[in-house]
């Protein structure tokens, strides 16, 4: 091998990504928002959900859309160092089947992943450590304008807790 290669190779070794199918599990300890009541928005306090957050692999049928996607854009999916790099994740209620797939940003502090935004589709946006705080929301329903606006708006959700890794 020549030089050039061994440092590639180097560098690959000492800058672990988080490993594909890692899994988070990750809890909701508050969720609040709004419902569209009778034509004006009411406020609800929603129940708290538990949400299995899994890097997918280029390899997976479910994430195949979302490599599409970062071939197309040409977008970094090695971390080098302090920084961001993109993957593909899928997020579920435990107990239900992940039907779709998220192109997020990771970002890094040295080799540690520190966290992970998906924003990207109009399904609910998260943010989460691996082990540490977690966001979701939904904002859809406050942009989305039904057939008859007045009667039909989905709801608009903010729950927020914390999330453990249990499949490294």
């Amino acid at each position: 091998m020549n030089g050039a290669v061994k440092s590639l190779f180097a560098l690959l070794i000492l800058v672990p990504a988080p490993a594909l199918g890692a899994v988070s599990l990750c809890v909701e300890q508050g969720s609040t928002g709004f419902d569209w009541v009778n034509g004006r928005w009411v406020k609800q306090n929603y129940s708290l959900d538990q949400h299995l957050v899994r890097k997918v692999a280029p390899t997976e049928d479910i994430g195949k859309w979302c490599f599409e996607r970062i071939q197309e854009r040409g977008l970094n999916t090695q971390p080098m160092g302090d920084g961001w790099s993109n993957g593909c994740y899928t997020i579920n209620l435990v107990g239900e089947e992940p039907n779709y797939v998220d192109l997020c940003q990771e970002f890094w502090a040295g080799d540690r992943l520190r966290y992970v935004a998906c924003t990207t589709s109009i399904v609910p946006s998260y943010k989460f450590e691996p082990s540490g705080e977690f966001v979701i929301y939904r904002t859809f329903g406050a942009a989305y304008t039904p057939v008859d606006p007045a009667k039909d708006r989905d709801s608009l959700v903010l729950a927020v807790g914390s999330c453990s890794v249990i499949q490294p």
